[in-house]
């Protein structure tokens, strides 16, 4: 399946299912700080306490079954990744790695965390492949009901990507083909609470694809920041700020180093972060086996 042009510069990626439908654009004053944050059933929407400014754990699984996510309006129905994406030929121990440097890029930069749990039954997010491909990837959010003061907890969420694409694990400058990890990073962003940016701003939450930059942009960052305070260390190596600490991890064939710099403050900074983040060793988990073996069945509505 192969998209235009213009689907792919402009309208790249899937915004998330609604409870109800959010406005479209930001606000102008967010806007001007390059971030639009999401807002369903007319409040702001992140993980954990509902105040804004506090940190978040969430608890992500990759799919093992077809499952079934009652009252989301994206993602409905999510598929395991193959062991392979027949287009692209991205082995499913790549996407596991890509998706965790995605998340990792966001949790560098803001105070929210995302651990890897086997069991989707107990996880916050889920990530597969859709059932019915359609568009390029997808992000799903439902926020828990009821009244709140102006900003409400998440529920669940999901991720999406459309197997029939033709995947890629780098930038090629190729119109038919998308990097998974920037796919990634951005429906992360929504995710966690941030809404689309104009196809003209260079941000990752920006409506157009762009096979420049990886990691959140400072706008990107800022609005992170604003729902979840910043990171207490940001990983890699950065082109500011602090000082060096390290993080060793063992294994087989001794332990392995990165590199990070200590740094605070909730503004973004002026420019793009520049970081060695694919360099980065997330942990000492091994995922050249593929995919684990079904652990229960959905069954379709």
């Amino acid at each position: 399946m192969r998209t235009s042009q213009f689907f792919r510069n402009v309208l790249a990626f899937g915004l998330m299912g609604l409870l109800v439908a959010a406005p479209s654009w930001a606000a102008a004053s967010e806007k001007k700080k390059g971030y639009a944050l999401l807002a369903l059933a007319g409040e702001n929407v992140k993980w954990g306490t509902p105040v804004l400014g506090e940190p978040a754990t969430i608890h992500y699984a990759f799919v093992k079954s077809r499952t079934v996510r009652q009252g989301a309006r994206n993602c409905r129905i999510t598929e395991p990744f193959p062991a392979r994406l027949s287009k692209g030929n991205v082995s499913y121990s790549k996407i596991v790695a890509e998706f965790r440097l995605a998340f990792a890029a966001w949790e560098s930069v803001a105070a929210v965390r995302f651990v890897l749990v086997d069991d989707a039954e107990n996880a916050d997010l889920l990530l597969g492949v859709q059932a019915k491909p359609s568009g390029v990837a997808y992000a799903d959010v439902i926020r828990e009901s009821g009244s709140h003061s102006g900003t409400a907890p998440i529920q669940s969420a999901a991720i999406c990507i459309n197997p029939e694409m033709h995947w890629e694990t780098g930038f090629d400058g190729d119109s038919r083909s998308y990097d998974i990890r920037y796919v990634a990073t951005h429906e992360i962003g929504h995710v966690i609470g941030l809404d689309h940016m104009r196809a003209k701003d260079r941000m990752i939450m920006s409506f157009k694809y762009r096979e420049i930059f990886r990691v959140p942009q400072p706008g990107d960052i800022a609005g992170a920041r604003l729902l979840y305070g910043p990171a207490p260390i940001l990983a890699a190596s950065l082109s500011a700020g602090g000082e060096d600490a390290s993080i060793r991890c063992g294994g087989p064939d001794g332990p392995r180093v990165v590199s990070e710099r200590q740094t605070a403050g909730h503004e973004a900074p002026p420019s793009a972060i520049r970081t060695d983040i694919d360099q980065m060793m997330i942990d000492c988990v091994d995922f050249s086996a593929g995919p684990a073996p079904a652990s229960r069945t959905s069954a379709d509505p």
